[in-house]
């Protein structure tokens, strides 16, 4: 049995993997910016093996970010196919899809956040193959197959070393460490975007936001050291601090997956925040991410009116053949579904990715999901409901949890507006029942912008 890293490991038998997995992290994680598997822990997606009559479970390797298949060997050997998580390119955590071989009682370092484990972790089964950015498919054995000599081999580890001395040298707060890695970053290569410009091409809508981050590719070896560097309490020495702080300026000119700004926000007000209070007065300018200005909303013409499934039907029953697709774009934004939703290259986070519904949805589906969309809610997605012991509930997304606080976002347009709670003022926690996502959010639609906004989003020409 293979799953992702959502599944919860059963109560099994046994197990070809001591069970005594944990975080494992030196430094301090953060969590993904928009809230992505906050709450979800090691082991992540794991492989299991049962017999017929559903007895006799073991565990057989874990770590996995969500294999999509896996194959055996003519020798019998296990190879699974695993995905990335796309919100991380462009950082230095990023891990892109692979190839992994299934050995039992393996550890292959998926965490949350910013905790997933180098690939040349000792303790970590490293990658037989990295495909590159995508979504894994199928996999069959490829008997009679000849690797290309190129992954045949492996580079040289300079660059791995001196990441895992800043990690630890960091940790430790050692002498003249901040000197140190700012002389790596001074020092580090342009950053790699990977051979992966012909795989992306394959797809038109996913594989042109991957481009675009191709053409302006992060700095990835200075982002590493400066997530270092967060952890390393002040005072520092001359101007160790304003060095850094310009060195925000080049990384946020860049392009990223979807979480790059929100990881690149969180360790810039680290980095302010591990400075003595003569350093936070001096750079508190430099500690603010530059203020993005709200974009205005497109009009809506109207008159709405109260959308049911069956009127969505009865309106789109002609098709949506001829629409006015740019319309269609602009009443994505005016409902505010960018706010949350990504489609194409633009959008938020907070919500699944719209930019693929073709495949998977018809008219009728795409109408449940907005106008009851608590009917199905996605566990990666759902808020948590919390009952505290004075009573009182509140509800939001678990965006992270340290010291035995749980920070919970609150606001399902802006994750930015966040409390925080005691877990010994929490009562019991559950899955909300309902959907973060607000109905009614096409009401003020008229029949036209309706349909425009539908072809849009099902890629109806």
């Amino acid at each position: 049995m293979i799953t992702g890293n959502f599944a919860h490991v059963p109560e099994v038998a046994d197990s070809f993997a001591p069970k005594i997995w944990n975080e494992d992290q030196l430094l301090l994680r953060n969590p993904d910016g928009n809230g992505h598997a906050a709450n979800v822990w090691a082991p992540g997606g794991f492989i299991a093996r049962f017999q017929l009559d559903g007895s006799n479970w073991q565990l057989v390797s874990m770590g996995q970010r969500n294999t999509y298949d896996a194959a055996f060997h003519d020798n019998g050997e296990l190879f699974a196919y695993d995905a990335d998580m796309e919100w991380d390119f462009g950082m230095s955590w990023y891990r892109p899809t692979r190839i992994s071989h299934i050995v039992p009682g393996t550890e292959l370092g998926w965490r949350n956040g910013t905790g997933k484990w180098p690939a040349y972790y000792e303790d970590s089964m490293a990658p037989v193959l990295n495909i590159g950015p995508g979504s894994p498919t199928g996999e069959v054995a490829g008997r009679g197959f000849k690797a290309p000599t190129k992954y045949a081999s492996y580079s040289a580890k300079e660059r791995e070393m001196n990441f895992e001395l800043a990690r630890m040298l960091c940790y430790l707060q050692a002498p003249n460490v901040v000197s140190r890695t700012l002389k790596l970053m001074d020092e580090a290569s342009a950053a790699d975007a990977e051979e992966w410009k012909t795989l992306v091409e394959r797809n038109s809508k996913y594989g042109n936001d991957i481009n675009q981050v191709i053409k302006n590719h992060p700095p990835t070896a200075q982002i590493h050291y400066i997530y270092c560097l967060r952890s390393v309490k002040g005072p520092w020495k001359g101007d160790e601090r304003r060095r850094v702080f310009n060195w925000f300026r080049e990384i946020e000119s860049r392009s990223g997956g979807n979480s790059y700004a929100k990881f690149i926000a969180m360790i810039r007000k680290q980095i302010y925040e591990n400075g003595t209070p003569e350093e936070q007065k001096l750079f508190a300018v430099e500690a603010k991410a530059p203020a993005q200005k709200p974009k205005a909303l497109p009009p809506v013409k109207g008159p709405g009116r109260d959308w049911t499934v069956e009127e969505i039907k009865k309106v789109t029953a002609e098709g949506l053949t001829n629409r006015n697709l740019e319309n269609g774009k602009a009443m994505f934004e005016a409902s505010l579904c960018a706010t949350c939703h990504k489609f194409g290259a633009e959008g938020g986070a907070q919500g699944p990715d719209l930019t693929n519904l073709s495949g998977r949805f018809k008219i009728e589906d795409l109408a449940h999901s907005i106008v009851d969309p608590s009917q199905v809610i996605s566990d990666q997605y759902e808020f948590t409901e919390i009952l505290k012991q004075d009573g009182t509930t509140i509800t939001g997304r678990v965006l992270n949890e340290k010291d035995e606080i749980i920070i919970l976002g609150i606001n399902p347009f802006d994750f930015v507006n966040q409390v925080e709670i005691s877990r010994h003022d929490i009562k019991s926690m559950a899955p909300s029942k309902v959907s973060p996502m607000p109905p009614a959010m096409i009401n003020r639609l008229n029949a036209d912008e309706l349909k425009d906004l539908f072809a849009y989003l099902l890629g109806v020409k």
